[in-house]
């Protein structure tokens, strides 16, 4: 009988509190509740495991709001749209929750002790708060002990000077401080870091170069005794001087990924900002950095040896990645793969990629070069990517790389389809060929170029070379029409849009191998 009446009461509580606050989505032990006007923590069933309370109107978390909910390990209360107070031992149950998010509250408030109780918490969201240098420096921090990820991005923290208590934090190893107001770190700034390896630590979009060059000898290394997996400068300022200065500064950090991406370069301001040289790069000597990423910057000429400091190189770097090259490993003799896509880049100096002799990846698509210079021979190179350029003229292409088996020119200012013929002649070992998106005007083939009988093309790309059939392709002789029979038995790729003039007869009795359908498109007969 007294289980009966427990069971109707228990139905009438969970009745009234659909009929008292906007109804959350049930799903097994997640409870979604976001942005249905609470002003408090809703009561729900008490196995609730996931809790989503985001864009809400919470004013205020205490020791009393969460206590019917101990199995809690995923809460979000981020993005309030009332200003936040989480008062001391607001967390004090939930010694099972791993991730909590407090992101996107502007002016939140957190009394001294407002995560206590949070012992095994693993990912901390604080981003876009508008805190301050507090939430590192005093202890609000101190009893996450088993803390791994942490969130500050957008916030409003102006010196680094974290407490000492992080030692005691030792599965700490992901820090994100992107768009803060960071102006510089000195020695003993850093102190509470010291001896740990970051995963990961992003101080993108500071203010860490702005500081003149001759503060960082007087400030010593920041980062003494710590090392790091990434590490990500990226956007903190103009002055090719001061990143030389601060590289100088941190010499013999230990670095295996440096990210350092912004307005670097003559590119973006001509001779106000010099490209990077050999001297940019020399505090990074002892750094022991295996992967160098500068894509985004506006490096217009890689000058002689601007790489040379950077000798410890990942030996394996391009084992694995046939397909999916994005890498950047910047070094000397072991340099495996080298990716400066999208840099702005203009000019090649001469002897561009010397001692390089290992490299079989070179990535330089998305730049601005005209021409290829003089470059120097890469005799192991399996990878050349030069599309999105404005390449007139593929002269010094096959000093560059004529040992690839990938070859992508597509969507350069090519004009002749001799080119084809070139490329196919010399690069013995030629698998893919892109060449879509230039503007074919016409095709001249020299007589002493001979095409080679068993070639190993499996991909011709020629696709939109045409422009919307407005170009003519002249076959003069006979000679280029063989471009469109090399791969018999393989596979020729997206010859459409392709309008062909035979202007003279005898090219028809060749003409027998492929025929165009009435989607433009080159089938094999």
């Amino acid at each position: 009988m007294w289980l009966l009446v427990l069971q109707l009461l228990g139905a009438g509580f969970y009745l009234q509190v659909a009929t008292c606050y906007r109804s959350c989505i049930l799903n097994g032990q997640r409870a979604l509740c976001s942005g249905q006007w609470f002003y408090q923590v809703p009561a729900l069933p008490p196995n609730i495991t996931h809790l989503f309370l985001d864009r809400n109107y919470i004013r205020e978390l205490s020791s009393a709001s969460l206590e019917d909910f101990a199995e809690l390990q995923d809460l979000d209360l981020g993005n309030q749209k009332v200003k936040l107070v989480i008062r001391n031992n607001g967390f004090l149950q939930q010694r099972n929750m791993t991730r909590l998010v407090l992101g996107f509250n502007i002016g939140l408030q957190l009394e001294p002790r407002a995560f206590a109780g949070l012992d095994n918490l693993q990912s901390l969201f604080l981003d876009h708060c508008r805190l301050t240098d507090a939430i590192l420096t005093n202890s609000f921090l101190q009893p996450l002990r088993f803390l791994e990820t942490l969130d500050l991005f957008g916030n409003r923290i102006m010196r680094l000077q974290p407490g000492l208590f992080f030692s005691n934090l030792t599965r700490f190893t992901q820090l994100n401080l992107k768009l803060n107001q960071i102006e510089k770190f000195c020695e003993g700034d850093l102190v509470g870091f010291k001896g740990k390896y970051f995963q990961y630590l992003n101080l993108t979009s500071n203010k860490l170069f702005r500081t003149p060059s001759e503060d960082w000898f007087s400030c010593g290394n920041p980062f003494k005794g710590i090392a790091f997996n990434i590490l990500d400068l990226s956007y903190n300022g103009l002055n090719k001087k001061q990143i030389t200065q601060f590289f100088k500064a941190i010499q013999g950090t230990q670095i295996a990924h440096l990210k350092y991406s912004g307005p670097i370069g003559k590119g973006f301001s001509h001779e106000n900002i010099p490209d990077p040289d050999e001297s940019t790069f020399e505090g990074l000597n002892r750094s022991a950095i295996s992967i160098l990423d500068l894509s985004k910057n506006f490096i217009f000429c890689l000058q002689k040896a601007v790489f040379s400091p950077l000798k410890d190189i990942n030996p394996n770097a391009f084992d694995g990645l046939q397909g999916h090259l994005r890498m950047l490993n910047l070094g000397l003799t072991e340099l495996r793969v080298l990716d400066l896509s999208y840099n702005h880049i203009g000019v090649l100096g001469d002897d561009a990629f010397s001692k390089l002799p290992r490299l079989r990846g070179l990535f330089l698509t998305g730049n601005s070069l005209r021409g290829l210079g003089l470059p120097a021979m890469l005799p192991n190179l399996e990878y050349l990517t030069l599309g999105d350029n404005k390449l007139s003229s593929i002269y010094n292409l096959i000093t560059l790389g004529s040992s690839s088996t990938y070859v992508d020119v597509s969507d350069n200012r090519l004009t002749d389809m001799e080119d084809v013929y070139v490329i196919l002649t010399h690069f013995k070992r030629l698998q893919k060929l892109f060449f879509g998106g230039n503007f074919i005007k016409w095709c001249t083939l020299s007589k002493n170029i001979m095409m080679p009988q068993n070639n190993s093309l499996e991909v011709l790309d020629l696709h939109d070379s045409s422009h919307l059939l407005r170009t003519v392709v002249s076959l003069s002789d006979g000679w280029c029409l063989e471009a469109f029979s090399l791969a018999q038995g393989r596979m020729l790729e997206e010859l459409k849009n392709i309008l062909i003039m035979v202007v003279v007869g005898k090219v028809c009795r060749r003409f027998t191998h492929f025929t165009i359908n009435k989607k433009h498109s080159v089938s094999h007969q």
